[in-house]
């Protein structure tokens, strides 16, 4: 008879699970509208290390606030000339995009432009056009996603296995 080996659930898998949690958890207590981007954030973030996890949320981070910006700034602008929005939409995005990867080039963050990029088409291309404050729409986004960050951060750092489980665990759960 051939037996399955099933792999043990990783330290990573349960951290991550416990990060989203934590997103929730805070997402609900400061009544954010969404705990969708906060709980993003925290699956993405969470790495095999601390260290590593140290350095994805720096990225995400500084990606997130710059995106932020670039998006808040270009909807207005969109926003300001409605009658040609589609248009200019499909002109000035891919530009934001070429310049928000150059920026984080020359920041010396390139880990950081792809998720900047994200947030910048986020913001751009999903808005309501009926939303009555562009800066709060953007703040929002940002805000959440860096609830998901800060989560990630805190339980990569603070969750260890005592000693006296790990014995125990072992069997079922990867503890290293």
């Amino acid at each position: 008879m051939m037996r399955i080996k099933i792999p043990k659930i990783g330290l990573r898998n349960i951290k991550t699970a416990v990060a989203v949690f934590l997103s929730l958890i805070l997402s609900f207590i400061f009544a954010r509208e969404s705990s969708f981007y906060s709980c993003i954030g925290a699956v993405m973030c969470m790495q095999s290390s601390y260290d590593k996890t140290f350095m994805t949320s720096i990225n995400r981070m500084v990606g997130t606030c710059l995106g932020g910006v670039a998006g808040y700034f270009t909807l207005e602008f969109l926003l300001y000339y409605v009658q040609y929005y589609e248009a200019l939409k499909i002109i000035l995005l891919p530009i934001g995009v070429s310049i928000l990867i150059y920026t984080c080039l020359l920041l010396k963050k390139p880990g950081a432009s792809a998720i900047c990029c994200v947030v910048f088409l986020n913001i751009t291309l999903n808005i309501d056009r009926g939303i009555a404050n562009t800066f709060w729409y953007v703040a929002d986004r940002v805000v959440d996603t860096l609830i998901g960050i800060i989560a990630a951060m805190v339980v990569d750092r603070w969750l260890k296995v005592p000693t006296k489980w790990k014995k125990y665990l072992a069997r079922f759960v990867s503890v290293e």
